[in-house]
């Protein structure tokens, strides 16, 4: 949002919700500095990457659609600097994919880091595409790249 559009008294950085009826809302500021986001497949939890931490944070989505504090959800392995994580995507079984330094880290629903698809530079933005989704569309500093995959982009969203 633009600053002038933020509510009173509001810090720089925070999550927010924009509401179909255009109101506002500062959901929370339990994460410095709120980069990529993403809703899992129940859309019970919601995902955030702290752009100069080590971990992905995730907000439990209560059903009045409040968040719960922010916890550590999954580290981002050391690979040669700090991770800068960035965009992020989430499969049909709720696997996390996070851009960061070094390219794409895979975690599982849990946060239990199952791998990485290596890049030369950092991945900054990712998205799920295709046809059936199948394809993994990551923007680095550099480079735009197509990564078929083995699974599937969460199909009940348009990200």
């Amino acid at each position: 949002p633009k600053k002038a559009d933020l509510p009173a008294g509001s810090p720089k950085t925070g999550v927010y919700y924009l509401k179909p009826d255009g109101q506002l809302l500062k959901v929370t500021e339990d994460v410095p500095e709120p980069n990529g986001i993403m809703l899992s497949p129940d859309e019970k939890t919601l995902y955030v990457t702290n752009l100069p931490g080590e971990a992905v944070v995730a907000l439990d989505v209560k059903p009045d659609g409040t968040l719960g504090r922010a916890r550590d959800f999954a580290k981002i392995p050391w690979v040669g600097a700090a991770s800068r994580a960035d965009g992020i995507a989430v499969d049909s079984t709720g696997r996390v994919f996070v851009g960061a330094i070094g390219g794409v880290h895979v975690f599982s629903p849990a946060g239990n880091a199952l791998g990485r698809i290596k890049m030369l530079d950092k991945a900054n933005n990712l998205a799920f595409g295709g046809p059936n989704k199948s394809a993994l569309y990551v923007i680095s500093r550099a480079a735009a790249y197509r990564i078929p995959t083995l699974t599937q982009g969460y199909k009940g969203r348009a990200k």
